[in-house]
């Protein structure tokens, strides 16, 4: 069996089908490189087939294509894994140019991705047109003017002998080298030459590719050489020789690299360059068939604090701070990214156990002990980690980091901070992608309602008020509380309609209770913080009520003492602004947040509601005290307190002790859906 029929053997019938018959002029290319080829192919190219065996295809192709284009930039473009049809000029060993109509299958040798490439001259006539218009296009040009022209061009030009020997050259080859005339004709052009010759020399051969060249100060630099040999009307042979300097397109070249796959702000590999060498790293395991690799993603802890407090260009710099640390702080042989934002990678192309890479994690984060320091201020960060192991979390690139994300969001509600990922991880993702997704869906599908508790004066027992408690309805038997949903309405955006679509239907509710039983219950609204923060909130208000036709005083906004903390002048104005309408404001859940005194004197509030878990312990001594405190401390104030999480009578009852005030909790009634709620206390 022939090499080339061996090589056959081995590649996939897919590859082959539309291609492979007796007659198929047919090579299997790598990257350009001619792994092998059919005897038809040589014939097609008048060369031997042992001659073409390892060379690359740009060897055998004219220097510019029909397009215009150099045939190394066309080459560029074939992907690995795509079939290509098109049109090529060869040059073969009789350096004849021939049009060939040419297809590209991809396919697989020896786990690589290659080309089996299939050439079909065209028709005759067409290829005597194109023969008769290369003879004559400079038929009628006078000689002097020819030698003008070479002698004048940019590109640096020089003929050799059959033995190599430079024997003519224009003026851009003695500026470009530094040889003068007397220097360069004459000698070898392997003088010239210090990398990438070792092909050039094969007598009728052409050839065009990057070299490396000297010049007459012994100095090194890149061109782009084109070389093709032709014999005169007597038969002799000549090399003609054309290139150009391209230090600085290669310059160009690496630094648009560079920008291509290092971050601009702190000079780490990008995303792209992961990619790479996450590929790069997976391909020497494959072919090692032993070995491993880890990913590790970090998300930094507490820095959205400081762009939220600092600005943007502090964050920035606290981020090279961070990038610097990284890269002193990993081992060498490591490949340190930022992906963007806070998150970082580190890649880790060999280890030796789950151990060790659990010990270089822990390593990372003691990085992060000491604040960093920036213009007289200390700023503190943590990390958490999330890790993937290859090949065994995966065998590409995009999947292992999509994976250790999701390991490093399991990690930051671990205590070391430092998760592997697993399939229960996976799992834990998918449903939650699909609950949001389904959470996207839920208020156009009418899925969200409104639940009701009331609120009860302690003196009268009477209802004063009703809280408005978002439900979502997702089947006949499935309703959930907002407590399960809340924190992805925030973190999706979708709170801000949601919001207004929960204020828009309790102030109609209470304008209905309001109509129909000519009496006011005030409705209360629970509001989050980045609703109060939204710049149109105060008219989302006001159409709200506008549209319901209820008065602003029927109306209680309830918010929780962490939007007090996180924009304070800006809550500060949107409450004021409430106030003077006439709307009511409560702060939620006293007592469990982290508000200050001096903070809530200074602020337009109307009542606040006393925390569930306090009211749990009102029956004893010590929460009978703290229950007390806060009582006298809104009294102080002259605010309204409302007591929460009311659950037997015996609390109801020492409650009542305290003055007037008001009462929340089951011992009145479970939240129920508006009809229920009407029935019970408005009929």
């Amino acid at each position: 069996m022939s090499p080339w029929q061996q090589i056959l053997a081995q590649l996939s019938s897919k590859a082959l089908t539309p291609l492979a018959n007796e007659n198929a002029a047919l090579a299997l290319l790598c990257k350009g490189k001619i792994l092998g080829c059919s005897a038809t192919f040589a014939d097609a190219l008048a060369v031997s087939p042992d001659e073409i065996n390892g060379i690359n295809i740009s060897q055998l192709s004219a220097r510019l294509q029909s397009n215009g284009q150099q045939s190394i930039e066309c080459l560029s473009l074939w992907s690995p894994k795509r079939d290509h049809h098109f049109q090529w000029l060869f040059v073969d060993g009789n350096n004849n140019e021939k049009l060939m109509a040419c297809q590209l299958r991809a396919t697989s040798y020896h786990h690589q991705d290659c080309h089996l490439l299939a050439i079909r001259l065209l028709e005759r006539r067409l290829q005597e047109r194109s023969q008769q218009s290369a003879d004559t296009t400079f038929s009628d040009i006078p000689r002097e003017i020819l030698d003008a022209s070479l002698g004048h061009s940019a590109e640096a030009v020089y003929i050799t002998d059959a033995a190599g020997t430079i024997i003519a050259a224009n003026n851009a080859m003695f500026r470009i080298s530094g040889y003068s005339q007397q220097q360069l004709i004459g000698i070898a052009q392997q003088t010239l030459f210090l990398e990438g010759q070792n092909q050039l020399m094969q007598m009728g051969m052409a050839w065009q590719g990057e070299v490396m060249k000297t010049k007459a100060d012994g100095s090194r630099f890149p061109a782009w050489l084109s070389q093709r040999w032709l014999k005169s009307n007597a038969g002799d042979s000549y090399c003609v020789n054309i290139f150009s300097d391209i230090t600085d397109k290669k310059a160009l070249q690496h630094h648009l690299t560079y920008q291509a796959t290092h971050d601009s702000l702190t000079g780490l590999a990008n995303r792209r360059q992961l990619k790479l060498s996450l590929q790069d790293a997976l391909a020497k395991i494959d072919r090692a068939k032993s070995g491993m690799g880890a990913l590790m993603f970090l998300d930094l802890n507490g820095f959205k604090n400081i762009n939220d407090c600092f600005g943007h260009a502090m964050g920035d710099m606290v981020l090279q701070l961070v990038a610097a640390r990284l890269e002193a702080g990993c081992p060498v042989d490591n490949l340190c990214c930022r992906l963007g934002g806070d998150e970082f990678t580190l890649l880790i192309n060999q280890c030796d156990s789950r151990e060790q890479v659990a010990k270089l994690a822990r390593q990372v984060l003691s990085l992060f002990d000491t604040p960093f320091e920036l213009e007289g201020q200390k700023f503190y960060l943590g990390t958490s980690i999330g890790i993937t192991l290859f090949p065994e979390h995966g065998e590409q690139a995009t999947q292992l980091i999509s994976r250790a994300d999701t390991a490093m969001y399991s990690a930051k509600k671990s205590l070391d901070h430092i998760v592997f990922y697993s399939q229960e991880l996976q799992l834990m993702a998918e449903q939650k992608v699909t609950f949001l997704n389904a959470l996207r869906h839920a208020l156009s599908l009418n899925q969200f309602m409104l639940y009701y508790q009331a609120i009860i004066a302690n003196d009268t027992g009477e209802l004063m008020a009703a809280e408005a408690l978002l439900r979502w309805q997702i089947d006949k038997d499935h309703v959930i509380e907002a407590i399960d949903f809340i924190q992805q309405l925030e973190e999706s955006g979708l709170i801000i309609s949601v919001g207004n679509w929960v204020l828009s239907q309790a102030c109609q509710q209470a304008a209905q209770w309001r109509k129909q039983y000519q009496r006011g219950v005030r409705i209360s609204v629970n509001v989050s913080p980045l609703q109060l923060e939204h710049p149109d909130f105060i008219e989302h208000v006001d159409n709200a009520l506008a549209r319901a036709k209820l008065p602003p005083n029927l109306l209680s906004i309830e918010i929780t003492e962490s939007a007090l903390i996180r924009r304070p002048e800006a809550v500060k104005a949107t409450l004021m602004a409430l106030k003077r309408k006439g709307v009511g404001i409560a702060i939620d859940d006293f007592g469990s947040g982290l508000s200050s005194l001096s903070r809530l004197s200074s602020l337009p509030i109307d009542s606040i509601k006393i925390d569930a878990d306090f009211t749990q312990q009102i029956d004893t001594e010590t929460g009978m005290k703290f229950y007390q405190a806060m009582v006298f401390l809104t009294k102080a104030l002259d605010l309204n307190f409302v007591a929460e999480g009311i659950e037997t009578e015996s609390q109801w009852q020492q409650f009542k002790t305290m003055g007037h005030g008001f009462g929340q909790g089951f011992l009145f009634n479970h939240p129920c859906p508006a009809t229920e709620f009407t029935q019970k206390y408005l009929d």
